[in-house]
């Protein structure tokens, strides 16, 4: 087993990218904490893993500061340090308009589940992780078509912004890991993961125990920032 004896934690492990992500970490050995809002989802998950004892799960709704600081406190009472951290919370908002579609609560909640969140995993996590571990925040390529894809793109966006920071501050720190912002190409997103994890997530999931492995550290732009489309997506799984 590639990761045996490596600890792994995912955050939005009850979506399609956190299920796959969480599955082949646990294929490759690894000991995954699935955390998320719903508990009853996060074990349903469980119960599907290679490994099901070498995990456990914690649910909390950290898009709030409320629920950020309980998780906070959950992780820290672990005592531990993961060697990879896979951040990929974050649904998809059918809104491609701001003052014509939705109401003042769904721009918030956007806000708070999309790009807040991931604001707050970050400072909860990152210090967490081993210094030769790895942070991967995963967004879609959203942020590059903000026209195409309404306020999801604009969230996305926001964290790609987020991102050039935390990845500055890793690479500046002996103490935090190496940092990693995914960004999925619609055909790698839809088609390895929301079509495939119904059949097998595993194979899907595979790139990130790639990831995990530092399999992708040349493929990173100057920005910490990796576009994961089809070409790579085949290129560090054939790495396994």
């Amino acid at each position: 087993m590639m990761l045996k004896g490596a600890t792994a934690l995912v955050a939005g492990a009850t979506g399609e990218v956190g299920r796959g992500a969480a599955y082949a970490l646990s294929q490759a050995g690894a000991f995954v904490f699935l955390t998320g809002r719903s508990e009853e989802k996060l074990k349903a998950i469980q119960d599907t893993l290679p490994n099901k004892q070498d995990s456990h799960v914690i649910s909390v709704d950290y898009s709030t500061t409320e629920g950020a600081k309980a998780f906070a406190e959950k992780v820290a009472a672990l005592g531990k340090k993961f060697d990879v951290v896979v951040s990929a919370s974050g649904p998809w908002w059918p809104i491609n308009q701001i003052a014509q579609q939705g109401d003042i609560d769904m721009l918030y909640n956007a806000v708070q589940a999309n790009f807040t969140t991931q604001l707050f995993l970050f400072k909860i996590l990152a210090p967490m992780c081993k210094p030769d571990g790895h942070y991967l925040m995963v967004n879609g390529a959203a942020a590059v078509d903000i026209l195409g894809t309404g306020l999801t793109g604009v969230t996305a966006n926001a964290c790609l912004g987020a991102a050039k920071l935390m990845n500055d501050e890793c690479s500046k720190s002996s103490a935090l890991p190496k940092y990693t912002h995914v960004l999925l190409s619609s055909s790698v997103g839809h088609a390895q993961f929301r079509g495939g994890n119904t059949h097998d997530p595993n194979k899907y999931g595979k790139v990130f125990v790639a990831m995990a492995l530092d399999k992708h550290a040349s493929a990173k732009d100057s920005s910490g920032t990796l576009m994961l489309d089809d070409t790579m997506y085949e290129k560090l799984v054939a790495m396994l």
